[in-house]
């Protein structure tokens, strides 16, 4: 069972890191996934951050053993949820004016 381990939403005002990114990711990923709240609990956050950084990492879209945090390979640098070896791109960075005006001229 998971136990939380740290004081509901201390973490509230505090920005997300790179290793909080990647505990919200092994929690979401589990099987079953335990609840929204147990989540929220374990990270010092509340359920709605919860939830947007979920979305933000398209983490309920997310599938497959291949699946895991990798950093941007643009500039940003940035670790994000990636499907697959090839997915090495953010969507941020993929939904840039810069990256769509190097898709057209492609």
């Amino acid at each position: 069972m998971l136990a939380p381990d740290r004081s509901p939403h201390i973490n509230d005002s505090a920005p997300w890191t790179d290793a909080d990114h990647e505990r919200l990711t092994e929690l979401y990923m589990m099987s079953p996934r335990p609840p929204i709240e147990q989540i929220a609990g374990i990270l010092g956050r509340r359920v709605g951050a919860i939830q947007s950084q979920a979305s933000r990492l398209s983490l309920a879209s997310s599938a497959g053993p291949q699946a895991k945090m990798r950093k941007c390979m643009r500039a940003c640098g940035r670790t994000f949820l990636s499907v697959n070896y090839g997915h090495r791109i953010c969507g941020m960075c993929k939904s840039s004016a810069e990256f769509q005006n190097l898709l057209r001229c492609a």
